[in-house]
C-alpha cells in the first residue's frame, strides 16, 4: 500500500492509518446488516474479499487502495483474526480497535495488545521493517508480503 510520507509518518506515530480507521468503523458494535453474519463463516475473509466486504469497506470510507492492501494480506493470517477476533467479538458485541506497526521479524502479523478502554479489544497488524521502503521523497510503500 502506497502512503505519502506525511500519512505515514502520522501512521509510525498513532498506529491508526486509512486501513485501521476503515475497519475501526466496521467492527463497533451493534453488529447488524449485511457481513456479519458472514463473519462468522470460514474463509469469509479469503482474497479476493467477497462482494459483502468490499461494500463494508467502502461504507466505513476505504477506497480501493486499502481493498487491495487487505487482498494482499495471507488468506490464513486473516483467517485466524477472523476465527480469534472478529467471529468472538461480533457474537458478544465487543468493539475492535486497529493498529499499525512496524516490527523486527521477516512476516506479516497480527497481535492482541492491553486495550486502553474495558470492553475493547485491540488488533495490532505488524509489518516486517524489511517490507517498508520509501519510493520517493514524498511516498513509503507497505508491502504485507
Amino acid at each position: 500500500m502506497k502512503l505519502s510520507l506525511r500519512t505515514f509518518i502520522e501512521v509510525l506515530r498513532t498506529g491508526r492509518g486509512p486501513t485501521t480507521r476503515a475497519l475501526d468503523a466496521i467492527f463497533t458494535p451493534p453488529y447488524a446488516g449485511s457481513g456479519f453474519e458472514e463473519v462468522q463463516e470460514e474463509g469469509a475473509l479469503d482474497s479476493p474479499l467477497a462482494d459483502w466486504g468490499v461494500q463494508l469497506m467502502l461504507d466505513a470510507g476505504a477506497g480501493i487502495a486499502e481493498i487491495l492492501h487487505i487482498n494482499s494480506w495471507p488468506d490464513e493470517l486473516k483467517e485466524s483474526l477472523r476465527a480469534e477476533v472478529l467471529r468472538p467479538a461480533v457474537e458478544q458485541g465487543l468493539k475492535v480497535r486497529f493498529f499499525w506497526e512496524g516490527h523486527a521479524g521477516s512476516d506479516a502479523e497480527w497481535i492482541l495488545r492491553e486495550p486502553a478502554t474495558a470492553g475493547d479489544v485491540d488488533v495490532v497488524f505488524r509489518t516486517a521493517w524489511s517490507k517498508v521502503q520509501q519510493t520517493s521523497v514524498e511516498e513509503v510503500e507497505v508491502a504485507v508480503s
